[in-house]
Formats: C-alpha cells, sequence, structure tokens
C-alpha cells in the first residue's frame, strides 16, 4: 500500500504540472479507492470529492459518476447511509443507461448494502437482486466491483438470517456467497471477505466450527493484506459466535478498535450489541 500510495501521488503531481486533467481526476480516483481498501474512509471521501469537483468541470461524466459512487462507499463504511444512499442515486441518474456491467454490479450491490442499513430491506432485497443477476452471468475481470459483489452477499445473509428454514433467501445467499468466491479467485485482495462472508453462510447452514476456521483464515488474509475492515470483521464474528467467553471478549475488543480507528459508527454499534447480549455460544 506504501509503494502504491506513493506512485499514485506521483501521478497526480505529474498529471497536474502537464495539465492533464482525466489522468489527474483518475489519480484523485485512485488514492479514494486505495482509502477505502484500507480502511481511511475520510480520507477516502475527500480524495473522490476533489474528483468528483474536477470531473464537473471538465464535462467528464463518467469519472462524475465513479467519484460519486467512490464518495458513498466510503460513507457506508462511516454509518453514514441516507448519505451514500443520495449519491448512489444521483450517480444512477447520470449514467442513465451508460454505465458498464462493472459500473452495475459496484454501484447496485453497495447501494443495497446501504438501503439495508438504512432500515429499507425491501429496497435492499431488490437492489441486490439486481446486482446477483449482474455478477451471476459476467466473468470476473474488474477488481472495482469488489466492494458489490461483496455486499450483495452480505445483504442476502443478513435477510437470510432473519428468514424460514426453507426461505428462498437462503438461496439467494449461497449464490452471491459463491459469487464473492469466484472474485476472490481472480483477486486475492477479495479473499478475506469471501472467508468471512462463507463462515457467515456455514454458520446459517449449522456448521458453526466450519464457519469459525472460515474467520480465523479471513482475519489472518486480512492482516496478510493490509485490510483493516475485513480483520475487523472476523473478530466480531468470532468475538459473537466464537467457543469461549474470554475469547470472545477478546475478539470484540480487538473489532472495536479497529473499527473506532477507521471511524465505522454502524459497525461499532454492532460490536456494542454483541457486548450486551454478551457470549452465548451462539
Amino acid at each position: 500500500w506504501t509503494v502504491g500510495d506513493a506512485e499514485i501521488a506521483r501521478a497526480a503531481a505529474l498529471a497536474e504540472q502537464v495539465g492533464d486533467h482525466r489522468v489527474w481526476q483518475e489519480a484523485r480516483s485512485m488514492q479514494g479507492m486505495s482509502a477505502l481498501f484500507q480502511g481511511r474512509f475520510a480520507a477516502g471521501v475527500a480524495a473522490w470529492r476533489e474528483a468528483q469537483l474536477s470531473a464537473e468541470r471538465s464535462g467528464n461524466w463518467q469519472i462524475e459518476c465513479w467519484a460519486l459512487m467512490g464518495q458513498a462507499d466510503n460513507l457506508v463504511r462511516l454509518g453514514r447511509e441516507h448519505e451514500a444512499i443520495a449519491l448512489y442515486e444521483r450517480a444512477i441518474e447520470r449514467f442513465a443507461g451508460r454505465a458498464r456491467t462493472t459500473e452495475e454490479i459496484w454501484c447496485s450491490g453497495m447501494l443495497a448494502l446501504a438501503l439495508l442499513r438504512s432500515g429499507d430491506e425491501t429496497a435492499a432485497e431488490r437492489r441486490a437482486a439486481r446486482a446477483l443477476d449482474l455478477v451471476s452471468g459476467v466473468t470476473t475481470v474488474a477488481y472495482w466491483t469488489q466492494f458489490g459483489t461483496a455486499a450483495t452477499a452480505e445483504v442476502f445473509l443478513s435477510l437470510a438470517e432473519r428468514s424460514a428454514p426453507h426461505s428462498p433467501l437462503r438461496g439467494k445467499a449461497t449464490d452471491a456467497t459463491r459469487a464473492m468466491q469466484r472474485f476472490a479467485r481472480v483477486f486475492r485482495l477479495g479473499r478475506p471477505f469471501a472467508l468471512l462472508l462463507r463462515g457467515r453462510l456455514d454458520r446459517l447452514a449449522g456448521h458453526d466450527a466450519a464457519a469459525e476456521r472460515r474467520w480465523r483464515s479471513s482475519g489472518a488474509w486480512a492482516e496478510r493484506l493490509g485490510t483493516p475492515y475485513e480483520l475487523a470483521g472476523a473478530h466480531l464474528a468470532l468475538g459473537r459466535y466464537g467457543r469461549g467467553a474470554h475469547d470472545g471478549a477478546r475478539h470484540l475488543d480487538r473489532a472495536e478498535e479497529l473499527y473506532r480507528a477507521q471511524g465505522a459508527a454502524r459497525d461499532l454499534a454492532a460490536v456494542a450489541e454483541a457486548r450486551a447480549t454478551a457470549w452465548s455460544g451462539r
């Protein structure tokens, strides 16, 4: 990440020097995306906002739309989902049928997650279904579809966990999780999320020991790749459902520390909820 960020900064400086607005906008976009992967969400919002303003001035509608979605992605992580929803909807309006499939996966999946977190389960399911149709029908070729693909699985898993055992939502959760696993076979940055989500699917099927193994593997991959949001998610899952009250408390402590450093307000609330219900071996 350090080397990559330095090269992106150099590209931005050179683009500014020669007056290449398009490359400068792309460099700021890359800085926003890098910040998202690294859990630096406030910095991600700022970088994407600069890209958006520059794109508006130069009339580059494509980067403007990317920047709207990029800001929204970081805002979802910060727990500001209502602001994020407005930006996703604005991007959809600006694309007006011109979006590529990869951009639709990006936007639809993350918008579904934002809608779910805002409490609108019906709209979230509808948007996630659109994203699932898209990810099921394309070959994985674009790294920027990671968060939309993962969010689609997260939405269906969350809905399935609240549903009856034979609900169709369980099949959709399985399909969406498999889509994330396919992604992770192409882009290893997706492995922490793929394992985290597969663990939830295992637990949904009653395979608690397998779920715990997936979550521990997810945490190990997140440590290796430097993706703290997924690392915190692995600790939260282990704190909620892992074996042993002492071990659970330790994992929740680590999840809280990581989420607090990232400013992930809604995820911090999930840690607090897990503490309040206390470890019960569920």
